[in-house]
């Protein structure tokens, strides 16, 4: 014994369409390294005409330029093309970099920017010591690593 199966029902117009809407959606959009990987492998001069809407839309350019210059063979070129990427389209920059990107796959790590750490008890006393100097006036000496900051408010 289990569960009785499901009659199958004829699909309505409405159903089909709901169902071809659904895999339109489910098509995966291009990423970041999708666009990557066709300037530097395929290099297709048609392939920015096949890309929908979404895809344009991923295709962000200061983007692209960060993830091509992580590359320290083509940086000098990359660089360049940067000074003129406010001024070409979209379609023209995909062109140019075809242009200057050498042909192959390359695996270049991504650099991430280091953050600043902070001391937080050096900045609660600056806190207090500033709110201090609000209400009356004072100096508040500082030392900094070998150095002497003198703030006078």
């Amino acid at each position: 014994m289990g569960r009785p199966k499901k009659q199958k029902t004829p699909l309505s117009k409405n159903d089909s369409n709901q169902s071809n809407e659904e895999t339109q959606n489910l098509t995966k959009t291009k990423s970041l390294f999708d666009h990557i990987n066709q300037i530097r492998e395929v290099k297709n001069p048609k392939y920015f005409d096949t890309l929908t809407a979404a895809d344009i839309k991923s295709f962000n350019k200061y983007t692209l330029l960060m993830g091509l210059g992580m590359d320290q063979m083509i940086i000098e070129e990359i660089a360049f093309v940067s000074k003129y990427f406010d001024i070409l389209s979209e379609k023209h920059l995909y062109k140019v970099l075809c242009d200057f990107v050498p042909h192959g796959r390359r695996f270049c790590k991504w650099i991430k920017p280091n953050k600043v750490k902070f001391n937080k008890e050096l900045f609660n006393w600056y806190q207090i010591n500033l709110r201090l100097a609000k209400m009356m006036p004072i100096v508040i000496v500082y030392y900094f690593s070998e150095r002497k900051v003198v703030l006078i408010v």
